[in-house]
């Protein structure tokens, strides 16, 4: 490119060449920041409480092994204050961030032996899982649940799959 283009009179700062081998492995970090950056310092406050209970063990036997379960509770509450530097207003999207949310879930997981010890299945097992919840913000449920398949025909080699869904509140 021209780098005596007469934009670096309008903008006051010179082209840089980004393909420049200093720039690009970080020698001339400096150089590149005094030609288009600027310190600008904001301020991010989150906050997160959490409170949580889980029992988890076996609840019995089956031939394969024990069917193993965990159950829960849990409540989380976030906040964000996050606060752009007055130098970028205007220059960005980017606004203050303010507000809070809270959130209540229940889950159940499951892990069932299937076989065990048998030619070409060393172990098949079945994991289960879901959880509900409810955002404070979005004030509907949902639910969200995974199955998994984990199957090993050696003790070397182990086969696993899973399909489920996944669920992000609004923010």
């Amino acid at each position: 490119g021209d780098w005596n283009n007469p934009l670096n009179e309008i903008t006051g700062r010179s082209l840089v060449n980004y393909f420049d081998p200093g720039f690009l492995d970080g020698s001339k970090w400096r150089e590149l920041y005094n030609a288009i950056g600027e310190y600008l310092t904001g301020n991010t406050l989150y906050k997160q409480q959490d409170l949580n209970a889980t029992v988890n063990g076996n609840l019995f036997e089956l031939p394969a092994g024990p069917v193993n379960a965990a159950f829960g509770a849990e409540y989380r509450h976030m906040s964000i204050d996050d606060r752009p530097p007055p130098a970028s207003w205007g220059l960005t999207g980017a606004g203050e961030t303010k507000g809070s949310d809270h959130v209540t879930e229940v889950f159940v997981e499951v892990g069932v032996p299937i076989l065990k010890g048998l030619p070409g299945v060393e172990s098949l097992n079945i994991d289960l899982s879901g959880r509900e919840f409810k955002y404070g913000s979005v004030g509907s449920s949902a639910n969200v649940w995974k199955y998994g398949l984990n199957w090993q025909p050696i003790p070397t080699f182990r086969i696993r799959g899973t399909i489920g869904t996944s669920y992000r509140a609004p923010a």
